[in-house]
């Protein structure tokens, strides 16, 4: 079965404050990590998670879908794929109403990222992005924009004070009936339309799964604390007619919920926490190219940029299990506030 992708994502990448140390592999829950036998031909790069080369950035498909396909990402070129399920029923008991909205999403500074190579101290070196390219200001741009619209929704209706509940990530836009909601507020209960690109077309099953999806939650009651993870994910990022790829090795979400029911009848809850793992440096290189002009113009350009990227963020993290570092470690906070969903996207 391929194993499938998980979303989340924007223009960053993770991962040991030593280069010398050799790190251990991210995943030790008996995970699959893979290399691409041969290595990938150019333009194209290893996804550690599946062992398959893909193109790499920014892709689209030429000549565009049709309705009733998309464009994948996660093959050797960009392809249309036919949806070979349905996408989950709306409403009903597997997709509710309820979900938590992402209104802040920034790079972290380098003492907030998470132990990924077990030697007791942060590993967030992606926090070095900041002191060339101001990301947390074009998160927040985007996040007020309605550009970045990320869901997070409990599996089949459940809490995720309740453990054992998975996570979904999904995509969406602002309903028409909340044209004006502001996207950023953590006050305003905003109406979202999911995005059919939130589900995995080619799912094995009757019904489409969430491309991003954490198993399952492991909660302190005390604290209502939930850690979800660690996995290795394939990050499919829908930009309009487009797809910008990267992979997130050892993914693992950490949230702690807000005390109390949630803010009312299919809500979810506030909450706040970070997203920590190891993008590899190739990802990073290859979404320079995809990057807005105006955002690298201000670093000299996109040669430059790949240049303080090299420099600044070297690889400290072994993700395929290699004994060589290949990915930049890397931690983001968010913080989520109630919201609903409406329906899907026309």
């Amino acid at each position: 079965m391929r194993h499938a992708p998980v979303v989340l994502a924007v223009a960053l990448g993770w991962a040991c404050t030593d280069d010398s140390a050799t790190s251990k592999p991210l995943l030790e829950d008996g995970g699959k990590i893979s290399s691409c036998p041969g290595g990938c031909p150019s333009g194209q790069r290893c996804l550690v998670s599946t062992g398959q080369c893909v193109t790499a950035g920014l892709v689209t498909c030429s000549p565009p879908c049709g309705s009733a396909m998309q464009c994948s990402a996660l093959f050797p070129s960009p392809t249309c794929v036919f949806g070979r399920c349905g996408r989950p029923a709306f409403p009903g008991p597997g997709f509710p109403g309820g979900v938590s909205k992402v209104i802040a999403l920034s790079v972290l500074d380098d003492a907030s990222g998470c132990d990924l190579n077990g030697d007791g101290r942060p590993d967030n070196r992606l926090s070095q992005l900041q002191s060339f390219i101001d990301v947390n200001a074009r998160l927040r741009s985007q996040i007020v924009a309605d550009k970045i619209t990320i869901l997070l929704q409990p599996s089949s209706g459940g809490s995720l004070a309740t453990p054992g509940t998975g996570l979904s990530l999904l995509f969406g836009t602002l309903a028409p009936a909340s044209a004006h909601c502001a996207p950023d507020s953590p006050d305003a209960v905003c109406l979202y339309n999911i995005s059919t690109l939130s589900f995995d077309p080619v799912t094995d099953a009757d019904t489409c799964a969430a491309f991003v999806t954490f198993a399952q939650s492991d909660v302190t009651s005390r604290d209502l604390h939930v850690e979800v993870g660690p996995r290795s994910v394939a990050v499919a990022l829908p930009i309009d007619a487009s797809s910008w790829l990267i992979q997130l090795i050892g993914a693992r979400l950490s949230l702690d919920l807000a005390p109390g029911d949630p803010a009312g009848p299919g809500l979810g809850l506030a909450m706040k926490g970070k997203l920590c793992g190891a993008v590899p440096q190739a990802d990073l290189l290859a979404a320079i190219d995809t990057m807005p002009a105006d955002l690298v113009a201000g670093v000299g350009g996109a040669d430059n940029a790949r240049r303080l990227i090299k420099l600044l963020l070297p690889p400290d993290l072994d993700g395929d299990g290699d004994g060589v570092p290949e990915s930049v470690s890397g931690a983001l906070g968010l913080v989520a506030a109630p919201a609903r969903i409406a329906g899907y996207s026309p």
